[in-house]
């Protein structure tokens, strides 16, 4: 079967350098070449996803021997809906594939819609502190990690 939903890998890149700033938060920033060493990312691409978090006041860079990228905004208050949007722009769904569909209401945009509000919110419920801890876990597998987060917060409430 093929992907439903596929990260870009702009997208994938972003997540996997929030947290490796998340992990590094301290005086010393974190360049690009770092990153993309660290990553197996070329540093072109690393600077343009970084460039993309910049303009939204996620992070900030300082110019010159030693500088680098940092988190500005604590691990706690990033939601990933803020990272994706970030490079990503809003979500949006793309609804029906079908150029043909001549079906008001589409059922199959209504499914597409419908799933793309839930991604929505699920990266809108989720921060870069979790993340970074589903990233350092005993769990096997980021699914039981995210189900850990859902009921530690339903707990909370």
């Amino acid at each position: 079967m093929a992907h439903v939903m596929n990260l870009t890998e702009t997208l994938s890149l972003a997540f996997h350098s929030m947290v490796y700033l998340a992990e590094r938060r301290g005086p010393r920033p974190c360049s690009a070449r770092e990153i993309g060493d660290h990553f197996g990312a070329t540093e072109p691409l690393v600077t343009k996803t970084l460039q993309r978090l910049l303009r939204t006041g996620l992070i900030r860079s300082c110019k010159g021997p030693g500088g680098g990228y940092s988190l500005v905004v604590p691990p706690e208050e990033v939601s990933l809906l803020s990272i994706a949007e970030a490079v990503e722009g809003p979500l949006k769904s793309q609804g029906c594939a079908l150029k043909g569909c001549n079906r008001p209401p589409c059922p199959v945009k209504g499914l597409v819609d419908a799933v793309t509000e839930r991604v929505s919110q699920e990266l809108a419920s989720k921060t870069l502190a979790e993340l970074v801890e589903c990233f350092h876990g005993e769990e096997e597998t980021a699914t039981e990690c995210t189900l850990k987060h859902r009921r530690r917060r339903k707990k909370a409430v």
